[in-house]
């Protein structure tokens, strides 16, 4: 090709990229799921960069003082239903006094009218636990960002090294996902799981999906063969979880069987220790056991020619704190209004449920371009139904978390994030609840970025995920949050302490 072609060719090739770049839409061209296909202009090589990711400096600096690479153990003892009495009146003390150690990477919680009233009931539960051998349980709903024990292990160990507790809470028997932090669990193949979220089983007759928001039962060739002991399953301690969550002294499993009675068998460390006949009864069932130290392996086997549906199994202490992790993937929180709610009901009574959080609105982000108030009217329907259920408990609501979208070689928080946050809080707060924004204690507007490139990373590249230290973080910032109002509360109750 001679020079004057080479020179021709060239400037046809820039010529036809600018033409198409004249035409080419602004806010590119979607292409399915897999993103937007955007072409550069010439101001995008001319244009001041204006995007600035948030300083989460102050952040990694209190993180570091507050949260070492290996957490300290605490000793617990559960020998004649205890749970080490002299250990916890010492850590007690010196967590509540500390206050200023609490305002280091702490964002505060909001309140309708700035009155934290509605938290002092559950704060009473607290101070009287161990006076009273009390379990006080929390409920922690949420999406992804609480899965396999995510941010709730560190909530829990947290109050529980506060406020006396032991044991993981309320597990299902088949995690709805792989990995579960604070206990290890085994099962057979035949459980068929059913969620009252996500994809519901249009074939299943009847909504009582529970306080888990899933149940599990038998396969239905195994009701009819009635092979005995075929259907089972097992816990262990796991080596990832905290301390407190490793030991437990009592054992519930909430039960129903529609029709036929079942036969259970309870084993600790290979050994047969109980057996019982379950009559069917359309009414939930609390089955309870008491351990004097904490089993290796606890198992279950069931066998029977009717369905036998489990709605969970709680693994606590007599007293203290409980928390139980409930994550509902792709969920935007709208459930509780979606399921059968004097089934729920009952089950929350027999668990004495003392709070409850939610945390959501990170799959709401994605797909809401306004309308912000559609999703809090939603939102206040089901906490207007937890509210009824639940009367005089409070809830308190987490907002999502920064998100990132790219924009051309940028993340950037999506646009709507903030219109979801605040249709949240304003539908909690006039719910008479407890708001705690999350993507502002982040570090607000691109914030996930700081958060993935901080080093070590914090979230995973995806750019709307912590990974296990920024979860770790967050929660420690909630928790941070939570105990500095418990504090208030304690002085002004105690003002001679």
């Amino acid at each position: 090709m001679k020079p004057f072609q080479t020179l021709l060719f060239i400037f046809g090739v820039f010529l036809m990229l600018f033409l198409v770049a004249w035409v080419f839409p602004e806010n590119g061209i979607r292409v399915g799921n897999f993103g937007s296909l955007k072409f550069a202009s010439l101001s995008d090589f001319l244009e001041e960069d204006t995007v600035q990711y948030a300083d989460i400096s102050n952040i990694l600096e209190s993180a570091s003082l507050t949260l070492p690479e290996e957490e300290p153990e605490v000793e617990v003892s559960l020998e004649n239903d205890s749970l080490a009495a002299e250990v916890f009146p010492e850590v007690l003390d010196l967590q509540i006094a500390d206050s200023d150690s609490l305002r280091k990477i702490t964002y505060a919680l909001e309140y309708t009218g700035e009155d934290p009233a509605v938290l002092f009931p559950f704060f009473r539960k607290l101070k009287n636990a161990k006076s009273q051998k009390k379990l006080v349980r929390i409920l922690h709903y949420g999406d992804s960002q609480i899965e396999a024990d995510r941010m709730s292990s560190f909530i829990r160990n947290k109050m529980q090294v506060t406020f006396g507790g032991s044991g993981c809470g309320t597990v299902p028997v088949v995690p709805l996902y792989n990995g579960q932090l604070s206990i290890k669990q085994e099962y057979s193949d035949n459980w068929k799981r059913f969620t009252g979220f996500a994809n519901v089983d249009s074939l299943l007759e009847h909504e009582r999906f529970g306080a888990l928001m899933a149940f599990v039962r038998q396969g239905y060739a195994d009701t009819v063969i009635g092979s005995k002991n075929k259907t089972w399953l097992k816990f262990q301690t796991s080596a990832l979880a905290y301390a407190s969550s490793r030991k437990y002294s009592e054992v519930s499993l909430y039960i129903q069987g529609d029709f036929e009675p079942v036969r259970i068998h309870v084993s600790q460390n290979d050994s047969i220790i109980d057996s019982l006949s379950l009559k069917p009864s359309r009414n939930l069932k609390k089955l309870k056991w008491h351990f004097d130290k904490t089993p290796d392996e606890l198992a279950f086997a069931f066998s029977g020619h009717g369905f036998t549906n489990i709605y969970g199994i709680s693994l606590d202490n007599s007293w203290g704190v409980a928390l139980d992790n409930i994550p509902l993937r792709g969920s935007a929180g709208l459930v509780f209004s979606k399921t059968d709610t004097a089934f729920l009901a009952q089950m929350y009574k027999m668990m004495d449920v003392g709070m409850i959080i939610l945390q959501f609105g990170g799959n709401v982000i994605p797909y809401m371009k306004d309308n912000f108030s559609a999703y809090e009217n939603y939102f206040k329907r089901e906490l207007a139904v937890i509210k009824k259920i639940l009367p005089g408990i409070p809830v308190i609501v987490i907002g999502p978390s920064d998100m990132s979208i790219k924009e051309k070689d940028k993340f950037v928080t999506y646009p709507n994030l903030e219109g979801v946050r605040d249709a949240m809080r304003k539908a909690t707060l006039e719910s008479g609840f407890v708001f705690w924004d999350m993507y502002q204690a982040m570090g607000g507007r691109n914030s996930m970025p700081s958060w993935v490139s901080a080093n070590p990373p914090l979230a995973v590249a995806d750019y709307v995920h912590f990974n296990a230290s920024g979860a770790k973080i967050i929660a420690e910032m909630f928790s941070n949050a939570l105990l500095n109002e418990y504090r208030m509360w304690s002085v002004k109750t105690n003002p001679a302490k």
